[in-house]
């Protein structure tokens, strides 16, 4: 649960709570302009369904852009690997292998990150940082050893 759910949870129970000891009552005899204890509520239910969805939001433009990061880094290992006839050679089959390690584990993350509810994906997201980072730092690391022959 996160902090904006459990304030809403808390603002329900004290609005609740005080309208039953203040007498309050939602009905056509409230003075118009005071808040009753339902109408508080009411108004707490609304800005929780905001708070999730706009974590499902957040998930969701986040979720996109790793999945465009990774497709986009998985096409350029694709094509380093048919432009490069060492890919195999002994030379390089360190490097490949870390680099094909780091995709699985990127891949692996990016399925977590997909099937996380709205509330838990910040909890998975630094994993996720963590193991694109290194899916990228090892495709550069290959590329280099490349270049240098």
């Amino acid at each position: 649960m996160n902090v904006k759910t459990a304030l809403c949870i808390v603002l329900v129970f004290i609005f609740s709570f005080s309208g039953v000891c203040l007498g309050a009552s939602a009905s056509s005899s409230a003075e118009p302009g005071k808040t009753t204890g339902r109408d508080a509520v009411k108004e707490t239910k609304g800005t929780a369904q905001t708070a999730g969805e706009s974590a499902k939001v957040k998930k969701d433009e986040y979720t996109r852009s790793v999945e465009q990061e990774y497709n986009r880094l998985v096409k350029k290992i694709d094509e380093l690997k048919d432009s490069t006839s060492n890919w195999a050679s002994e030379q390089y089959r360190t490097q490949t292998a870390r680099l094909e390690a780091s995709r699985e584990a990127a891949g692996r993350k990016l399925d977590e990150l997909r099937k996380a509810s709205s509330e838990k994906w910040e909890s998975i997201k630094k994993d996720v940082d963590s193991a694109m980072n290194d899916l990228k730092a090892s495709y550069e690391d290959v590329v280099a050893r490349i270049k240098k022959g």
